[in-house]
């Protein structure tokens, strides 16, 4: 099935694509962490801005004007960054029960091992509870 890309604007086109991808739980847990690092990385930098403006006796006003600039584009892609996250989420599948398979125990076990998240962040990421992280991250390390 051809798609013109003027078709993406068609909600029936859109709609006949996405009931043929197929997401796996890996997929949306990494949608899950890409979405989390995004928010992570514009809080911070709003932080840092905001920690500029607070002392902006000893900056320009063009400067102080192209940090509000920048602002308002992070929040403008935060909200962006939100809507796709929303709007990916919706069209994930539903949390499973199903066990985990070699490649999920494996890639869980490599990222709790990072440091980077917790079991609890890592059980949001897959929609499993966090007793089934802390299994799974317990039994590949024996």
């Amino acid at each position: 099935m051809a798609i013109d890309p003027k078709d993406f604007k068609n909600e029936a086109v859109v709609s006949q694509v996405e009931s043929h991808v197929q997401t796996t739980r890996s997929d949306v847990a990494r949608l899950h962490r890409a979405t989390q690092d995004i928010e992570r990385h514009i809080s911070r930098t709003r932080q840092n801005i905001d920690a500029t403006l607070r002392d902006s006796r000893y900056i320009s006003s063009e400067a102080l004007k192209n940090l509000a600039e920048e602002r308002n584009r992070l929040n403008a892609l935060y909200d962006d960054a939100d809507r796709l996250k929303n709007s990916l989420m919706k069209n994930s599948p539903a949390a499973s029960t199903a066990a985990f398979s070699d490649k999920e125990k494996k890639e869980i076990k490599a990222l709790y091992d990072s440091g980077l998240y917790t079991q609890k962040e890592l059980a949001q990421q897959y929609g499993v509870s966090q007793s089934a992280i802390s299994q799974t991250t317990k039994r590949s390390s024996d």
